[in-house]
């Protein structure tokens, strides 16, 4: 999702820094512009489709920031540490192509995805019931967003839609009960990856090792940050996230690799990796090293939805978790 060699040094991931002081207010202003001139959230045209050779590489392999904290170190490697548990392909639905996906959310009978990359990043909204159709995804309802925005993963709570966003230091909050727009936008320090809420608190990822905890209410983190761990290991690149009520265990994309860690909130402990590779290593290699498993949501009945940047399919998997039921 990102990454580099420390904050005074590195680019973004359209080769430009937006480091400035005023940036914040230049884009909080663009945002009051999207909220006023789509009132009721008018279905907006969709971003251009990106061009997949033109994508930034994110986080470069064996770069790791200045920061300690930061996103270095390779991914876990199958075979070490918690169980491994391989999922079956139950059902396969198509989707738009060259969408780069940062966040996956079942809400009420819709499918929302957010999309990233500057001048380019938007959250689509589908009709839920489309993916068990033979022709999959297709009608789509999307809101763009500023060019200044590179949005990331996603949450809702109470109706309302939130976005994290990469570097901008914001969310971005959409009231689906009022039309798709944004609502309001509140700071957020740090770097945004992933979202999750576990019906009392959100909890994001920056790419480390660490999740932190969010107020609902304010969207002020709170409380310090809970380290993910294998043993005696830290699991870093955690990127996209989902809540699972019925485990209550937090599922967390890592970013480049086909595992899925099950985390526990108590203790930040990884119970046990999903593999995805079935399927994972094949839509890479058919797209490219960018094209990384990321994108996870439990629909209505608790079924485990699974996709990636740039791919065009979204996979529906069943597992059985070490000494409990089948999903």
């Amino acid at each position: 999702m990102t990454g580099g060699n420390g904050p005074g040094s590195r680019p973004t991931k359209t080769g430009r820094r937006p480091g400035s002081a005023f940036f914040p207010a230049v884009l909080l202003a663009a945002l009051a512009l999207l909220s006023g001139f789509w009132p009721g959230g008018a279905v907006l045209a969709a971003p251009p489709a990106p061009d997949r050779q033109s994508f930034p590489q994110e986080y470069p392999r064996g770069e790791a920031p200045a920061d300690p904290e930061g996103a270095g170190g390779p991914p876990p490697k199958k075979g070490a540490g918690a169980p491994v548990v391989p999922v079956t392909v139950e059902h396969v639905a198509g989707r738009p192509r060259n969408h780069f996906t940062q966040g996956l959310l079942f809400y009420g009978n819709r499918l929302y995805e957010s999309t990233g990359l500057y001048g380019q990043s938007a959250l689509h909204v589908f009709p839920a019931s489309e993916l068990e159709q033979p022709g999959g995804l297709g009608t789509e309802v999307v809101l763009g967003l500023p060019e200044e925005v590179f949005a990331e993963g996603i949450a809702e709570a109470d109706g309302v839609v939130y976005i994290l966003t990469w570097r901008e230091g914001v969310i971005l909050a959409v009231d689906t009960r009022a039309g798709l727009g944004v609502a309001r936008t509140v700071f957020q320090p740090g770097e945004g990856w992933g979202l999750a809420y576990d019906g009392s608190f959100f909890w994001r990822s920056d790419g480390s090792d660490r999740l932190q905890k969010i107020d609902p209410g304010t969207l002020a983190p709170t409380g310090p940050p809970l380290l993910v761990r294998d043993g005696d290991k830290p699991v870093r690149q955690l990127n996209e996230l989902e809540w699972d009520p019925r485990s209550r265990l937090l599922l967390a994309n890592i970013w480049h690799s086909d595992l899925v860690a099950a985390i526990s909130l108590d203790d930040g402990r990884v119970r046990f990796y999903l593999d995805l590779g079935s399927f994972a290593k094949e839509e890479r290699d058919a797209l490219g090293p960018e094209a990384t498993a990321n994108g996870l949501a439990l629909d209505d009945r608790g079924r485990l939805w699974a996709t990636g940047k740039l791919w065009p399919r979204v996979y529906r998997v069943s597992y059985e978790a070490p000494g409990g039921p089948q999903r």
